[in-house]
């Protein structure tokens, strides 16, 4: 007979906490990016968002919508929502 209270085991991968690039550090290499591209106007979406791909690429196991699946699984109910102490 099987006991009930055994772990049960899982073929998914493990859950690992990875820290997103900061607001200044993203800020400080799209500057560097700008600088290097001789200060051109009208790009500057464009280049955050290149900043923030370089940044999080040196993170390459780092899977946001898959942590996020894991976490919804773990806590039922919240919907990726804040919720706040009564």
């Amino acid at each position: 007979m099987k006991n009930p209270l055994a772990k049960k085991s899982s073929s998914r991968k493990p859950l690992s906490i990875v820290a997103r690039p900061s607001h200044d550090a993203i800020s400080t290499k799209a500057q560097q990016l700008w600088a290097k591209k001789g200060y051109p106007e009208g790009c500057d979406e464009a280049t955050w968002l290149e900043a923030e791909r370089l940044l999080s690429s040196h993170n390459p196991g780092f899977d946001g919508d898959r942590e996020m699946s894991e976490l919804n699984d773990l806590f039922p109910g919240s919907g990726g929502q804040e919720t706040t102490a009564l």
